[in-house]
């Protein structure tokens, strides 16, 4: 075997890509979901875009939301067949066909999909489509209508698919493992433990070689001998952490795209690297349009493309580089920020950037969430780093955590009307008192589902969790009595935020769908009237206004609107208010005493004035199709006009009309 590594004094930045320009494409300039999980174009020189919140078609111009499509919702994985048909994977849905303008055919678990979660598809040579889901490997056929020919119950969860034109097809799983196949029959696999490295994506290059991105900087290329894999030699990309898609020009230049990067070779040439500026996180995908652009796209920060405001960002003011902001609480005078790497930590007054004990320990570290409690402890949950706390004078001390719970992922904690602590964990349920853990609550324990998203304490004592596709747990005296399911009138499963009616007995819900109100358990009103679905949380000011986060932004309305039915009286507040960057799903922000609101996002921290958020917007966007002048119309195509018949001076006017409306 032999490996090659980039030398870092040989590696230089490619001046034709580097001098390309950037645009960014977020929720702050046209699309309304702040992420990207795929992004593909289609032979009629459309972009598609899969989010969360649903799927984008980008036509050169304008993002168009197509929320016509009953069955898409949200998207994961896109992939256009030789034909041109547009296959769209989707969250919850199953998997869609897009044919002229329509969806013409889904397939979803009651048509026979192991799971109406879709993460990857790809066309084998003899024409059947392979499927991954959540659960196993389905092969799909078009012939006929589409359905489902077979399952491969030994692959489960393929993130990634990848086939060449021998009639292989390769496969990376969601726990690292890989395979290798000839048609329908498993030939080779290599276990990411057996191999002692984590598998992260795969792709077949125009030669037949096998590319497979890790997740330690490493891209291990294999070539196919005899149905098995031989492996070749190893690319290392220095500075780059997972690699989570590998893509090929026309031209046979190889893209990498990374968690933190964007990196490229031609063939037989050494690594270079692309300079994304802020564009530097979760980049998942790209794909190359009929012009020659590169699109790459993010799962947190959108797409990338080589005014008064309400908000403000606390990072650039204070000298910090962007990061991505999980949680954000205050204490002690200082601004906590808990980020992917680490915590940042602010002096409130001087806006200092401060290092000490804490930071240190941190450092590296994914924080999930940050709180203080009534006795002024504060405690940190982390991902794979435990549960911390920081007593009064700042002394650090490190929860004692049984065997099984070492390394969990802390997603939050809740302090008890008893004095303990509960945090919630992909686990199950955490409950401390004095510091040590006095009881662990899972799925063996009645729990809908152990990944536990969130909690909300009653004030009899009642603990609602919401979980990750189990509902919401009722648990009294740390036992669970009961669990309200979608059956139940909840809109789904995966519940991200329950949020307690500041001013009455009821809480809020927030789903991966839409917006739920619980008065009891018996009693759920869903909140249709809700302009949006993929939606973060809820924050009550407890004078009748709501604010509530998503992918679009900030929307503000009062709860008597929102209760009502009321399809009107939401105000938006996106980038034409100044928001600038992608709030980050699953965040927990902070309201200080003069309601000031610190809300994370995907490059720091935004403030938003909760009592002084007005804008005055000056120019829109608006999309001109048509134009009537004395009774005749003029359709206008690509921001041009044409009129016929029409004096010198009708021409004139029109243009003045067109161009006023169109401006930025």
């Amino acid at each position: 075997m032999t490996a090659f590594a980039a030398d870092e004094s040989k590696v230089e930045e490619n001046k034709d890509y580097n001098s390309y320009i950037q645009t960014i494409y977020s929720n702050n300039n046209g699309l309304l979901s702040g992420e990207a999980n795929d992004v593909v174009c289609t032979n009629d020189g459309a972009l598609w875009i899969a989010t969360y919140a649903g799927l984008y078609r980008y036509n050169g111009s304008d993002f168009q939301y197509m929320n016509s499509f009953d069955t898409i919702k949200n998207a994961n994985d896109l992939y256009i067949d030789e034909e041109g048909r547009l296959w769209i994977g989707t969250n919850d849905d199953g998997l869609s066909l897009y044919i002229n303008s329509e969806i013409t055919n889904t397939l979803n678990s009651d048509s026979g999909l192991p799971s109406n979660s879709v993460r990857s598809i790809v066309r084998h040579a003899d024409g059947n489509y392979y499927v991954g889901t959540s659960e196993s490997l389905a092969i799909v056929t078009i012939s006929g209508g589409l359905k489902i020919i077979k399952i491969i119950p030994q692959i489960q969860y393929a993130s990634d698919l990848a086939a060449d034109a021998s009639g292989h097809i390769a496969a990376v799983t969601s726990s690292g493992d890989l395979f290798l196949m000839q048609g329908e029959k498993i030939t080779d696999q290599i276990n990411s433990l057996d191999g002692n490295v984590y598998h992260t994506s795969c792709f077949f290059d125009h030669t037949g070689n096998l590319y497979v991105g890790t997740d330690q900087s490493e891209v291990k290329v294999y070539s196919v001998v005899d149905d098995m894999l031989k492996l070749d030699h190893v690319i290392s990309l220095k500075n780059m952490s997972a690699i989570n898609r590998i893509y090929e020009t026309d031209n046979k230049e190889l893209f990498f795209c990374t968690e933190n990067g964007i990196a490229y070779k031609k063939e037989n040439s050494e690594i270079h690297y692309i300079s994304s500026g802020s564009f530097n996180s979760s980049i998942d995908n790209m794909t190359v349009d009929y012009q020659g652009n590169l699109w790459f796209c993010s799962s947190r920060l959108g797409i990338m493309k080589m005014c008064p405001s309400a908000f403000s960002e606390l990072y650039p003011e204070v000298g910090l580089s962007e990061n991505v902001v999980n949680t954000v609480t205050q204490w002690h005078g200082k601004i906590y920020c808990g980020t992917d790497t680490g915590l940042d930590l602010i002096h409130k007054d001087s806006g200092k950037v401060l290092t000490n004990a804490l930071t240190q320990k941190l450092k590296e570290m994914r924080i999930r969430d940050i709180m203080s409690d009534s006795s002024g402890n504060l405690w940190i949950c982390t991902y794979g780093g435990g549960i911390v706390k920081v007593d009064s004078q700042e002394r650090i001390h490190e929860i004692a955590l049984p065997e099984n719970l070492r390394g969990g992922k802390f997603r939050c904690a809740i302090e008890l009307s008893d004095g303990s602590l509960v945090v919630a964990s992909d686990l199950g349920m955490v409950y401390l008192k004095d510091d040590k853990v006095v009881k662990v609550l899972s799925s063996e324990d009645g729990l809908g589902n152990s990944v536990v998203l969130c909690m909300l304490q009653r004030e009899d004592g009642t603990i609602l969790a919401g979980t990750d596709g189990g509902g919401i747990s009722v648990i009294k005296q740390k036992k669970v009595i009961h669990t309200i399911k979608r059956s139940e009138k909840l809109d789904s499963d995966v519940i991200l935020r329950i949020v307690q009616d500041k001013g009455g007995e009821g809480v809020f819900l927030v789903t991966s769908n839409g917006l739920c109100y619980m008065k009891d358990e018996d009693t759920i009103q869903k909140l249709n009237n809700f302009p949006y679905s993929n939606n973060f949380d809820i924050y009550d000011d407890g004078e009748g206004k709501l604010f509530v986060t998503g992918s679009a932004g900030i929307y503000v309305t009062s709860k008597e609107n929102l209760l009502s039915g009321s399809t009107t009286g939401f105000q938006l507040l996106d980038y034409l208010s100044g928001l600038r960057g992608s709030l980050t799903a699953n965040a927990w922000n902070y309201v200080d005493k003069d309601n000031v609101w610190y809300i994370a996002n995907g490059t720091g921290v935004t403030k938003l004035d909760l009592k002084d958020y007005s804008t005055s917007i000056e120019s829109y966007r608006m999309h001109m199709k048509s134009i009537v002048i004395d009774g005749k119309e003029s359709v206008i195509y690509s921001n041009k006009m044409y009129i016929n018949n029409f004096p010198p001076e009708k021409h004139f006017i029109a243009s003045k009309i067109r161009t006023s409306q169109s401006m930025d």
